[in-house]
């Protein structure tokens, strides 16, 4: 590698060799593969929308991931589309030198980045944005963090590191994102006031038609904005459409829900209805209770099949506890973003809520293995997702013993509750 090899000068250059790419220029880098498609089955052109994510060797995937999403709610990108995108790439070179790098785009011409380079002449984070010409934001800036000062090469970069490196930029990246904004929107008003002055008859050169036309006329009608508009339309269309509601059934219930078909548990309904007026005591005890619990949970089946629809309503043991403990996991914020804007005692009570659920699913022996609570801890701090902790789980058979929140009972079920369990189920194979 060359001695004088900057990776801030690449990353600039790059920037620079993209945005004043043409779209045949991109047309034709994309044909050199031999994966190349003109269109897609939307009919657009993905070459010229295409993002890059790199699968991170160097720090937790979902780290990077929670940070382009931070990236996304600061520049408005909330999705990738048509010249607009949030890209992150890695460098790791053999000699120690690298780096990586967060990029974004809201058009061809407007954009910015942030990342770490690691050089033999010093470590240095840049933060830039940018429209047209204009640049804002610094090149080289030295880190804070002491650790990021003294780091030798890309392997001893690690998710702490990259944490403090975001956390000392974020505000930079907001004031660039500012600034690069008020030069897009002093350009538009400098365009607006010299054509607003101009008479609306189309003469731009000799030759064109002196008969009064529409201004932005040709802009209106462009391809590209109509299919925008019209993508626009239906994505506001889907956000305003009411949502399903979701059903909430006990694990019994869900069981059946899963293993029997409407018919049959109606038809049992009536059964136990007649079993209990001849065998449950009038004045009320424990077996008239095991019907009363029998009869509710075969109706909360028969309300999630009607409700919901066959085919949306097969819903097994795990997904009835997931369901449960998934919507209680979400609820409870212990991002790096929360951890900012809240006290340390909410914060402390947040912490302490995620570990007392991983605790207690440890406890029911929902996951593979038996964990410590160092380790449960660890997935706390890590802000673990829903489908993160999921790979943790193992599969539960049966439902004797357990409550419908999937927590162990004090004591098993009796053999009166387990004598009309099999009563019932022996009925709907009749």
């Amino acid at each position: 590698m060359d001695d004088n090899f900057s990776l801030t000068k690449y990353f600039r250059d790059q920037y620079l060799q993209e945005a004043n790419k043409s779209n045949a220029e991109k047309e034709t880098d994309a044909m050199r593969s031999s994966t190349f498609t003109a269109y897609d089955e939307e009919g657009e052109q993905p070459y010229l929308k295409e993002s890059r994510v790199d699968q991170s060797k160097i720090f937790d995937q979902s780290e990077i991931e929670e940070i382009i999403g931070e990236i996304r709610e600061i520049t408005g990108i909330l999705e990738d589309g048509f010249n607009s995108d949030v890209e992150y790439q890695e460098f790791r070179f053999s000699s120690g030198e690298g780096g990586f790098s967060f990029k974004w785009a809201h058009s061809r011409n407007w954009g910015g980045r942030f990342g770490l380079s690691i050089n033999k002449d010093g470590n240095y984070l840049s933060a830039i944005s940018y429209y047209n010409k204009n640049y804002f934001g610094k090149e080289k800036i030295k880190s804070s963090n002491t650790f990021v000062q003294n780091i030798e090469t890309w392997r001893d970069l690690d998710d702490q590191i990259l944490i403090s490196i975001w956390a000392q930029l974020q505000p930079l990246v907001k004031k660039n994102e500012e600034e690069a904004k008020l030069a897009l929107d002093r350009e538009a008003k400098a365009q607006a006031d010299y054509y607003g002055a101009k008479a609306d008859t189309g003469r731009i050169g000799y030759g064109l038609t002196q008969q009064p036309r529409m201004r932005n006329e040709a802009s209106i009608n462009d391809p590209v904005l109509v299919k925008a508009r019209a993508a626009k339309t239906e994505r506001e269309k889907i956000a305003s459409a009411p949502k399903p509601k979701k059903m909430r059934i006990s694990r019994r219930a869900a069981e059946l829900v899963d293993g029997f078909e409407l018919e049959d548990l109606e038809r049992n309904l009536r059964r136990i209805y007649r079993d209990m007026e001849q065998e449950a005591e009038a004045e009320g005890g424990p077996i008239a209770d095991q019907y009363a619990d029998e009869i509710d949970t075969h109706e909360q089946a028969i309300r999630f099949i009607k409700n919901q629809g066959k085919e949306k309503a097969q819903m097994t043991y795990d997904q009835a506890i997931k369901e449960s403990t998934e919507s209680k996991w979400n609820a409870v914020d212990v991002s790096r973003k929360a951890e900012k804007e809240i006290g340390n005692k909410e914060w402390n009570e947040r912490t302490t809520k995620k570990l007392d659920m991983l605790k207690s699913l440890n406890k029911a022996g929902k996951f593979k293995k038996d964990w410590d609570e160092d380790k449960l801890q660890g997935w706390v701090d890590k802000n673990y997702s829903w489908e993160k902790l999921s790979q943790q789980f193992k599969i539960n058979e049966g439902s004797c013993g357990y409550t419908p929140d999937g927590k162990p009972r004090s004591k098993p079920a009796g053999p009166n509750l387990m004598e009309l369990k099999e009563k019932i189920f022996n009925s709907l194979k009749k």
